[in-house]
């Protein structure tokens, strides 16, 4: 299995991005292309383990497959971070860059726009969506900003239009932990879970108050990676789940930070209950779900896939969107694992078993030829 790099920059201007779309090379011709799109703070790499992840699964069963770092991908986030003056100029101009709208403008449409350049007309084409990557391609479905693509299969696991979180990450956004370390450090770019990075004060001391009852313990690495990274998220997985080979593996590398544009909108989406433009009015503003627009899901095929343990996102934010889809004139498959958490429905033992999350997976992509 040969991956190709290939550089994507979006945007315009100064606010320019280089994302990295990789290819997995050796697919036969006219093979149907999946694009895999990776979670907040995650990068492309969760896609190819353990031992080639669902990526080479999918390639060994004749897909064509993309893989695309968008812009919360550590491997563009930490080039970005490390560089001064901030993306457009100034602290402000990086966090408006930093927006899901502009994941839905720029790196969702950028890279759909690539590989179909690089197929061709005639393969079909397929999107598979993890975690935040879901509830962006679900924005941008709504918004019809995947239309004359030819995006025919989409495959949304854990997240789509409507937000729910469990009740513990519900009072960090109803606190308004963000906001209030940008109003104490407006230079603050990211949070990230790896050690020995400082946390900005408000972010140290909420942690530092949190009910150690709430967090991993015992089972937690040595690093401290799992604690911090289920203060910031919600707990993503659990070590005893995972395959084998991960459990005493370094995980830090598949996880870093997370943008405070990025943490600010999904906040606002978090206290709403469903998706919309960053800034809108909030729910209690007398706001309307005016991205809940069903139009453009009808011609394609939605599977919603799901853990029944996602510590992450509740699974009440599938539910609904698979009732709204329903509800709509869509006719979406549900697939829901009742023993496995978010991170475990790529990682977790057993996910290439017949009937189990990969198979899952390929099927909603749909046939690897037409």
């Amino acid at each position: 299995m040969t991956i190709d790099d290939i550089m994507l920059p979006v945007g315009t201007g100064d606010t320019v991005v280089n994302l990295r779309l990789r290819h997995l090379t050796g697919a036969p011709p006219g093979a149907r292309a999946v694009l895999l799109l990776h979670g907040g703070n995650t990068m492309s790499d969760i896609y190819l383990t353990p031992g080639g992840g669902l990526a080479r699964y999918l390639h060994d069963h004749e897909y064509d497959v993309w893989l695309l770092d968008w812009r919360a991908s550590p491997f563009v986030l930490d080039k970005l971070m490390k560089k001064k003056p901030p993306l457009g100029g100034s602290f402000a101009a990086e966090r408006a860059a930093y927006t899901m709208d502009r994941v839905v403008d720029e790196d969702i449409v950028g890279a759909v726009t690539r590989v179909r350049e690089a197929i061709g007309d005639g393969p079909a084409l397929s999107i598979v969506a993890w975690c935040l990557s879901s509830g962006a391609v679900s924005m941008a479905i709504a918004r019809g900003a995947l239309e004359g693509k030819g995006v025919t299969n989409v495959v949304l696991m854990t997240l789509g239009l409507f937000y729910a979180v469990k009740w513990n990450s519900w009072l960090k956004a109803e606190d308004f932990i963000f906001e209030r370390v940008l109003h104490d450090d407006p230079e603050c770019r990211g949070v990230t879970p790896n050690p020995p990075i400082r946390w900005t004060e408000d972010m140290s001391d909420a942690y530092e108050q949190w009910p150690r009852a709430w967090l991993p313990g015992g089972e937690a690495h040595a690093d401290d990676l799992l604690p911090r990274l289920t203060f910031m998220v919600g707990q993503p997985y659990a070590i005893k789940r995972l395959a084998t080979s991960l459990q005493h593996a370094r995980l830090n590398d598949y996880f870093g930070p997370l943008h405070i544009g990025l943490y600010l909108h999904i906040s606002q989406m978090v206290r709403r209950g469903f998706a919309a433009v960053f800034d809108a009015p909030e729910l209690g503003d007398g706001a309307a779900p005016g991205d809940l627009a069903p139009g453009h899901f009808r011609d394609k095929r939605l599977t919603l896939i799901i853990g029944g343990q996602d510590g992450v996102w509740h699974r009440e934010a599938l539910d609904q969107m698979y009732d709204w889809l329903c509800s709509n004139g869509c006719q979406p498959s549900k697939k829901v694992h009742p023993d496995r958490n978010i991170v475990e429905l790529l990682w977790g033992q057993g996910v290439t078993d017949p009937a189990d999350v990969y198979e899952d997976v390929a099927k909603g992509v749909g046939p690897a030829k037409r």
